[in-house]
């Protein structure tokens, strides 16, 4: 039997300290054996140091563009970006469809 443990974030403290001490207690508490973020892949997310340092996979997990494009959620994302700078935002049916996807894909949650 596979188990995930999902840490739910917002987009704005996901990157910042206040992320390291809940991503700290769920792997001691949990002992995952892989990290999968949906983080951009321009930087070294916060996570991501954390699971170098305890030895851990990690999977970023985000969509690349061309992907994006084929679920056809491309655009919808772009205006996103460009609109709701510095606001967590969620776009339900360009979200909806990519989190489908990740999903079914077995990615999207931490374990």
């Amino acid at each position: 039997m596979i188990e995930y443990v999902i840490l739910g974030t917002s987009h704005e403290i996901q990157n910042t300290p206040r992320i390291d001490r809940c991503v700290m207690d769920a792997v001691s508490l949990h002992g995952p054996r892989l990290i999968a973020e949906e983080f951009t892949l321009q930087i070294l997310s916060r996570v991501a140091d954390i699971a170098k340092r305890r030895y851990l996979p990690y999977l970023q997990i985000d969509m690349f563009s061309e992907e994006q494009r084929t679920a056809g959620i491309y655009e919808e994302l772009r205006r996103r970006q460009r609109n709701a700078l510095g606001s967590d935002l969620r776009l339900s049916h360009a979200d909806g469809v990519r989190e489908g996807i990740l999903a079914r894909q077995g990615g999207g949650e931490c374990r």
